[in-house]
């Protein structure tokens, strides 16, 4: 017979004390229910569930054009704010672009611009390197280009396979200017022994890049030494310097400046100041 209000209560009830979900006894007794259930009302209990499931799936539409408008995107299996995408592509670019750089053979670039300056932005063979080099090199100034080179191949001749800060601080050293830096920040009580101080600290430099152990990455085979990406950083970070200082073009001394700053602080520099060379000063 029909099921009435009260013995779906009691079977609540009854399954509330068993444990059992409640819904699923009450589906039971709405299918008893439908036993007797004629054309017309099925057909209007199917005409509700229709406007049931339209009304969801505008629902959903809805909430899709609204996502849409504000600039959400579907990644992932899941919706995420324009900025979190475009944040997400960032990302995925700048390591894409890390990897592009690695196999870019951007040693050659900065001996081709040493050796043959503006002319050399007429040779391209390797696109990333030549884009990587117009963009950080082209306002390297040629003394700037001749002691990074010139560090380059004397790292080499210390045993080195790649070039590295330590590399190049040893190569600014070498300059009048790194000498001077040495003689003008030499402790107190050095005196007249100001240009023998320099010699020391360069021989404690090039101690440390003798001592230094890298790994030569795979398939580079040359005589130019390729860039470490510690090394590739500290020439972005001269550009800058040069950028925001208004210099035309980067000399050693913007070198010297970014690989004596706080965020780029090296193994020679700790080296300066066992000596007692104060970088900062």
């Amino acid at each position: 017979r029909p099921a009435t209000a009260g013995v779906r209560q009691e079977a609540r009830c009854r399954a509330e004390s068993q444990h059992e979900p409640p819904g699923r006894r009450e589906a039971q007794l709405e299918g008893e229910d439908r036993r007797g259930e004629g054309a017309e009302a099925r057909a209007a209990r199917e005409a509700r569930w229709r406007e049931r499931a339209e009304a969801k799936e505008s629902e959903r539409q809805r909430a899709m054009k609204s996502r849409m408008e504000k600039g959400w995107r579907w990644v992932g299996g899941k919706w995420v704010t324009r900025e979190d995408s475009q944040a997400q592509e960032q990302r995925i670019e700048f390591l894409l672009q890390e990897a592009r750089l690695r196999e870019a053979r951007l040693e050659v670039e900065l001996r081709r611009r040493a050796e043959h300056g503006a002319a050399a932005v007429s040779v391209v063979d390797d696109e990333v390197a030549a884009n990587w080099a117009a963009d950080f090199l082209g306002n390297f100034g040629d003394d700037l280009l001749s002691v990074l080179v010139a560090a380059s191949q004397r790292a080499a001749g210390l045993g080195q396979v790649q070039f590295s800060v330590e590399a190049a601080f040893l190569g600014v050293l070498s300059t009048e200017e790194g000498s001077a830096l040495c003689c003008a920040c030499a402790p107190l009580g050095v005196g007249a022994r100001r240009k023998d101080f320099a010699a020391e600290a360069r021989e404690a430099m090039e101690a440390v890049v003798r001592d230094e152990v890298l790994e030569a990455p795979r398939g580079r085979r040359g005589p130019d030494l390729p860039l470490t990406k510690g090394l590739r950083q500290v020439l972005e970070a001269v550009e800058s310097e040069r950028a925001r200082l208004g210099h035309g073009q980067a000399a050693p001394a913007h070198l010297l400046l970014i690989l004596t700053s706080e965020g780029f602080a090296c193994e020679a520099a700790r080296v300066l100041e066992e000596i007692g060379v104060d970088p900062q000063r």
